[in-house]
């Protein structure tokens, strides 16, 4: 008997807006996994000029706060098992603007993300190949041509995007895992290097757990295709979790591989850390494979970003609060017009962002995810007390509790981000919001106009009734 929806039987969606579930559940484990630690590489540099060799504490903390939230997820994709999923929750939790917001929000942070992962992939092309003497303009350039080749390869099914990120993400754990194991057995490995632990105070530690929210989104990939899962919703929380402590476990112990080799000052100067440090100690050939593994890394961060991104467009575009012609299904079961419109959006930011993409835009998309999680998590008490009749196939622990904790986690994230945002990041903010703005009041206007432009709300009564 199939386990998960094939078809949402109410509000007349047509077949051909639907997503199919084909993606099992170590795929997208591997899926989340590639998102949350495909970019380590070209940005470990900036992870210590937050807060020095503290930072790997700061990767342990970030996993520890988004228990709660994952908690909070668990029991709402269960229970609402659509794609776009954070937006579908808030809108039955606090009603239409509420739920465009977190929508929007949503949309934001994958556009941001897979703005960034664009540069940062190329990064690891130019350190690859050797060519030291690109500017990074033409970084930049080169990054919008990978987000062109990604979304490319997404206009095709997904099962051929999900093989090429579980191959990259398996090169991912080998290389993440076993390069820190190597640095600590050599002999240039030294606890004196650890010092100062706190480079920038505990202030500037504390900043960095906000900004590292960052680095646990891909979590969040798997409410946006639940649709496209074909295993239990009530095991999605396992999910969730695995993903979030491999990853960032996997992260401090990089960091603590690496802050014991070298000092953090000659550390945050470098393009790429890892590699240069093995490059004395193992030669030329190690260092390339382990800038390689790098490259792999990212592109299944970038490939994950364009997945989830896309999916939260036709989510938003089946629900009527984006225009209809985004949530177009092609031949292949992808959406195509909502991978390629991101991809333009993203070449815009891109642009924008300039020669600051990592800061701009890296801090830009940990603030999105914050206020997201906000709103999820929130959205996860509010529906407990407004429809407790509402089937619960995973119920999280400690019932409106953990939500309010949850919650004042998100909170607190947010603050902190908020605090290291760069003036561009703000910018680009507000720009984004009021384009989202001029959006849904065109919608809301055409609502009154047009009948077919009417909201589309899903609950559980959509969800067809084989589902286990």
């Amino acid at each position: 008997m199939p386990n998960r929806p094939n078809e949402l039987k109410a509000h007349n969606l047509q077949g051909k807006e639907l997503l199919k579930p084909k993606v099992g559940m170590l795929v997208m484990l591997f899926m989340a996994v590639g998102i949350i630690a495909g970019p380590w590489m070209p940005q470990m540099p900036f992870w210590f000029s937050l807060s020095g060799p503290s930072i790997m504490l700061a990767f342990l903390a970030i996993a520890l706060l988004s228990v709660p939230i994952i908690f909070t997820y668990g029991e709402l994709v269960a229970m609402l098992p659509f794609s776009g999923g954070e937006a579908q929750y808030a809108r039955n939790a606090f009603g239409r603007n509420v739920g465009w917001l977190t929508g929007w929000f949503l949309i934001m942070l994958y556009l941001m993300a897979t703005a960034f992962m664009g540069p940062a992939t190329a990064r690891m092309v130019q350190v690859t190949g050797g060519l030291f003497s690109l500017s990074d303009s033409a970084v930049g350039l080169m990054g919008i041509g990978l987000i062109a080749l990604i979304a490319l390869l997404n206009t095709f099914s997904i099962a051929i995007s999900a093989r090429v990120q579980f191959v990259m993400v398996a090169i991912l754990l080998i290389v993440g895992w076993g390069t820190p194991a190597w640095f600590v057995t050599t002999e240039q490995w030294t606890m004196t290097n650890l010092s100062p632990f706190f480079a920038t105070g505990m202030g500037g530690w504390f900043i960095a757990v906000g900004i590292l929210v960052t680095m646990v989104l891909g979590f969040d990939c798997i409410p946006q295709m639940a649709e496209e899962a074909n295993y239990p919703r009530r095991k999605m929380v396992k999910t969730m979790l695995l993903a979030v402590i491999i990853s960032e476990v996997m992260y401090a112990f990089i960091c603590f591989g690496n802050a014991g080799m070298m000092p953090s000052s000659w550390i945050s100067e470098q393009l790429v850390v890892s590699p240069e440090i093995a490059r004395p100690l193992a030669g030329n050939g190690v260092a390339t494979i382990m800038n390689l593994a790098g490259l792999a890394a990212c592109l299944t961060s970038l490939n994950g970003f364009m997945i989830a991104g896309s999916r939260v467009m036709v989510a938003m575009s089946r629900a009527r609060v984006l225009p209809p012609f985004l949530a177009h299904v092609n031949r292949y079961g992808v959406p195509d017009r909502a991978i390629w419109f991101t991809f333009v959006i993203c070449a815009l930011l891109v642009g924008i962002a300039g020669e600051g993409w990592l800061e701009t835009l890296f801090i830009s998309s940990a603030f999105m995810g914050a206020l997201v999680y906000l709103l999820a998590s929130a959205s996860a008490g509010k529906l407990r007390k407004s429809h407790p009749e509402w089937p619960r196939p995973y119920k999280m622990p400690w019932g409106i509790g953990m939500s309010v904790l949850a919650t004042i986690i998100a909170i607190f994230i947010a603050s902190q981000v908020a605090l290291g945002m760069p003036p561009m990041s703000w910018l680009i903010f507000v720009i984004m919001i009021a384009i989202g703005a001029i959006i849904y009041g065109y919608m809301r206007y055409k609502a009154k106009k047009d009948p077919s432009y009417e909201e589309v709300v899903l609950t559980p009564d959509d969800i067809s009734a084989d589902i286990q």
